[in-house]
């Protein structure tokens, strides 16, 4: 957008404003006053067509910014509309579609003002770029916009594209965003006046214009006319309206614009040519991290250069200690003229970002740093960066794609590191990308005599796996010292006495949950599984097939039909009914494609099965509606066969069940009590430690966190709508199936940070490793997982250390909401958790020759197996057939992919090149681009 139009009538603003505004609409807008004036948009709410006035503001609206933010029509039509209905009713000085709070920190009059300023856009024009820098810099300074996000406007080629790119870029749930934009806009004006008076009135309580009947009258005639303000007619228009605060004198203006004019002149100096000036007092400055006695004490072992395992509870400060050993290692290394070069492994992207600020935050600037995810453009590039950094923090796929194989990418492979550290060292195991790494790391160990990186481990809690006692869990926990060649388990002993009284040791407490099995809804749906089992064993009679029949006689459907064992039944069955169809002359059998849609429906149900004990009847019905809406989409062209228009119709059935239960999930009450409970008080008053309150719950699933999400954001309490609630979800799936890009995980955690959210709804990807500080309240909904994860969520609560002398045992609490099994598994994981506690001490006691001489056994086996290993696999590659073959939809049986159109990309991505393979789908874009490596996926294919 080099050259601007009329912003006015410009669809891309207008589309990119309302979005951006969509939580101001919703905060202050009253929807009715609005739709009685605009037969367009009224014609567009179903809610007002269907119930009239009747219908509650919050729902209006909501729906009402929905078709907003969805607007595809070229000319942003309703978007327009929508700013013609508010200067209309703004010139007629008639507030009632604004619904101001009552504590009078923005008068309806400002309010309506600020909207149109921002909807009319013209502002954009009249910036030069050091402004637009210098608005983006406050925007990000206030928390509108994350830190990432204004480096990326930064980089922009002129003031349209930053301001643009920061609008954009309004993180959710920030309602009042625009009273400080636009106040940025009035202070750019005033300070580049010179006309002192106007500065000083700009600030000035002025009252509001009485109205007159020529005013009224001229009103609609005065709003035909072309509304293009510009700059300084923007500020002027605000001057009618009061300041946010009627106590702001002119002595305060006076000291107001000052400090505006200081911003800004450090702002320039920001961007000039001088602030690259070297420093050599800033980049040599020592960094005190403020270690207390037992965390001296844990790095004690790792600054001796000893490979080892640091082991504390969560929130005990291990990054910390392990920031302070990396500053000393890359000291050590300079002053000896010796390489110094540091790989920081955390398995997952949350955690690489939060790592890299950290240590980004205490290491001096002459130590130069990156960060590398799979997310990075530059992923399949590290060899070609790494002189030029000592430390990079990173995923351990990254690292493991540079110096794994025969020819590695970064010549010497791990040899060309002198620092490793494993961020939640007890995922080094097989089939992890850490031992991956270490198992390249214990060959060259045994082969060459090659000066290898020293190892540190991080971790709160080393897996017991299946150890039914002390002693076998020693074994399995040395297996995890030999894996990362550790010659000690470093333990807070003498200094046990100060963590404790520092570390958060919350209070649990379990409270039982009760299952819906026999209520009217459950029914339905046990009646509806039951008659595709029939249903399916009929079918496999019909393709006598051995392996089916043979698999039906002994494992016949389980009778809990939401249990985990019955959807691991049914994928079996999936299994051989795939087999079985992979075969040419079975390709298009109707019988076998009849099995597997029943499969697919029956693991649906399964699903549904155990959701509706947890969350509302119509969250149950939109998750099958989201599994079921490619049958939908293909009946309403015609395109499904007789069975599965059948089976379709058992959902279309399920879907008219009256909703009577729908809010008498007694489970789903009883969270929200314990959230209030602990979050907010009872009588909505909340003292200041209150207000910083913050919790998570973990859930199984995506769809439960989403539905949980959505029914306390959406609840009736306006105390648990006012929370901020968000979910977290990890971004191995997509978008379109309630995953996250890396970049919206960054985005909450900023936000849960800050405290503009204070609740998340998580599902595994935030239980381990990922500081969260002040989080005093984890809820487990029906979910725990094994001895580590217990541990690991104990340590969730107020991981910001705080000042000597002050104790941080009060105020955390854990609390299990479960059935009877989830209960017993979390007693089994207490039980495995101390196991384990007692195992790691006595493995800590022993000497470095004992863990030396377990470690050179349990490595000899380790690469004896990785041979065997190796040699299986080369055994199996030689055995396969350079053979044309075709792949099917297991579906519509029409989508047909041939094989020679497949490539790898990788080493890991099956790819179809073949152009016209797209005519055969329809794509379903996600709302962001995910890039992986050299890849880049922007949706899903789903056949037609």
């Amino acid at each position: 957008m080099a050259e601007m139009k009329n912003l006015v009538l410009d669809p891309q603003y207008l589309k990119i404003i309302a979005k951006s505004l969509s939580d101001t609409f919703v905060e202050y807008l009253s929807p009715q006053p609005i739709l009685n004036l605009s037969p367009l948009l009224k014609s567009q709410s179903k809610l007002f067509i269907e119930t009239g006035i009747a219908t509650g503001d919050a729902e209006l609206i909501e729906e009402l910014v929905h078709c907003l933010t969805e607007d595809e029509s070229e000319g942003a039509e309703l978007i327009v509309e929508l700013r013609k209905v508010l200067h209309d009713l703004h010139h007629v000085l008639d507030y009632k579609h604004l619904n101001c709070q009552p504590d009078g920190s923005h008068e309806t009059c400002y309010v309506s003002s600020v909207l149109i300023c921002l909807m009319d856009g013209s502002f954009l024009s009249q910036l030069s770029q050091q402004e637009a820098c210098k608005i983006c810099s406050i925007m990000c300074e206030k928390k509108f916009i994350s830190e990432k996000s204004s480096e990326m406007a930064l980089k922009k080629n002129n003031a349209i594209e930053i301001c643009l790119e920061v609008l954009k870029s309004i993180r959710q749930r920030k309602p009042d965003w625009p009273f400080e934009f636009v106040k940025c806009l009035k202070s750019i004006h005033t300070v580049h006046s010179d006309n002192d008076q106007v500065r000083a009135k700009s600030l000035t309580l002025v009252q509001k214009p009485a109205i007159s009947s020529q005013t009224v009258e001229g009103a609609h005639e005065k709003i035909e006319k072309e509304s293009n303000y510009s700059l300084a007619e923007a500020a002027n228009f605000l001057e009618t309206c009061p300041p946010l605060s009627s106590k702001f004198s002119e002595d305060d203006s006076e000291k107001y614009f000052a400090a505006l004019k200081r911003e800004e002149q450090k702002h320039m100096t920001d961007f000039s040519d001088e602030s690259d000036s070297d420093d050599d007092d800033s980049e040599n400055e020592m960094v005190d991290l403020g270690l207390r006695q037992y965390q001296e004490e844990l790095a004690q072992d790792a600054l001796a250069g000893k490979n080892t395992i640091i082991c504390a509870p969560t929130g005990s400060g291990k990054t910390r200690v392990a920031t302070h050993v990396i500053l000393e290692h890359l000291k050590k290394r300079e002053g000896a003229n010796l390489k110094k070069k540091v790989a920081f492994l955390a398995r997952t992207v949350p955690l690489v970002m939060q790592q890299f600020k950290s240590l980004k935050r205490y290491l001096p600037n002459k130590y130069l740093m990156e960060n590398v995810t799979g997310d990075s453009e530059y992923s399949m590039n590290l060899h070609k960066l790494l002189d030029h950094y000592d430390v990079v923090v990173m995923t351990p796929r990254i690292l493991e794609n540079h110096v794994t194989g025969e020819d590695p990418l970064i010549p010497g492979g791990l040899a060309a590191f002198s620092l490793l550290v494993f961020d939640e060292c007890h995922h080094t195991r097989k089939g992890e990308a850490y031992n991956s790494l270490m198992l390249s790391y214990l060959h060259t160990k045994m082969k060459s005599s090659v000066d290898l990186p020293q190892v540190v481990g991080l971790t709160a809690s080393i897996g017991v796996e299946k150890a039914k006692n002390v002693p076998e869990a020693e074994v399995n926990i040395l297996k995890i010292c030999s894996n990362l060649d550790a010659v000690c388990i470093s333990m807070v002993k003498k200094y046990e006495k100060e963590m404790e009284e520092l570390v958060p040791v919350p209070k649990e407490e379990i409270q039982m949950l009760k299952e819906r099995d026999h209520d009217e809804c459950s029914e339905k749906i046990v009646k509806i599984i039951k008659d595709l089992e029939q249903r399916a064993l009929q079918l496999i009679k019909e393709v006598k097939h051995e392996d089916l029949e043979k698999l039906m006689k002994n494992s016949p459907f389980p009778q809990d039909k939401k249990s985990q064992k019955y959807g691991q039944r049914v994928v079996m069955m999936e299994k051989k009914a795939m087999a079985i169809a992979r075969q040419p002359q079975k390709e298009t059998n109707t019988s076998i494609h009849s099995i597997l849609v029943i499969a697919y429906h029956l693991k649906a149900y399964n699903v549904a099965l155990d959701l509706y004990d947890l969350v509302q009847w119509r969250d149950v019905l939109d998750f099958l509606k989201k599994r079921f809406n490619h049958f939908c989409e293909r009946k309403a062209k015609g395109g499904l066969t007789r069975a599965e228009d059948t089976f379709y119709s058992f959902f279309k059935e399920l879907e008219q069940q009256q909703r009577t239960k729908k809010n008498n999930n007694r489970n789903l009450k009883d969270l929200k009590k314990v959230i209030k409970r602990n979050l907010l008080q009872e009588e909505g008053t909340q003292s200041e430690s209150r207000k910083i309150s913050k919790g998570i719950i973990f859930v199984r699933t995506r769809f439960l966190a989403h539905a949980l999400a959505s029914s306390i954001e959406n609840s009736s309490d306006g105390l648990l709508r006012g929370l901020g609630t968000s979910v977290f979800t990890g971004t191995e799936a997509p978008e379109s199936e309630g995953g996250m890009t890396s970049a919206q995980q960054e985005e909450i955690i900023d936000q849960f940070m800050n405290g503009s959210l204070r609740l998340l709804v998580a599902t595994s990807v935030a239980e381990e490793g990922l500081d969260i500080p002040e989080c005093n309240l984890v809820i487990k909904y029906n979910h725990v997982g094994n001895e580590v994860t217990t541990v690991q969520m104990r340590g969730k609560f107020l991981n910001q250390f705080l000042p000597y002398g002050r104790s941080r045992r009060t105020g955390g609490k854990s609390v299990l909401l479960g059935f009877d099994n989830i209960y017993k598994k979390e007693l089994i994981n207490q039980y495995d958790a101390k196991m384990m506690k007692d195992a790691i001490r006595n493995v800590s006691s022993m000497t470095e020759d004992e863990i030396r001489r377990a470690n050179e056994k349990n490595q000899a086996e380790i690469l004896k197996n990785d041979e065997i290993d190796k040699l299986v696999k080369r055994n199996e590659k030689s055995h396969l057939i350079d053979k044309d073959f075709k792949m099917v939809c297991k579906f519509c049986r029409q989508v047909v992919i041939q094989g020679k159109d497949v490539k790898l990309i990788d080493d890991s991505h099956h790819v179809v090149v073949n152009r016209e393979f797209m005519n055969q789908v329809q794509m379903k874009r996600n709302k962001s681009l995910h890039v992986t490596g050299q890849m880049a996926t922007y949706g899903s294919g789903i056949c037609r």
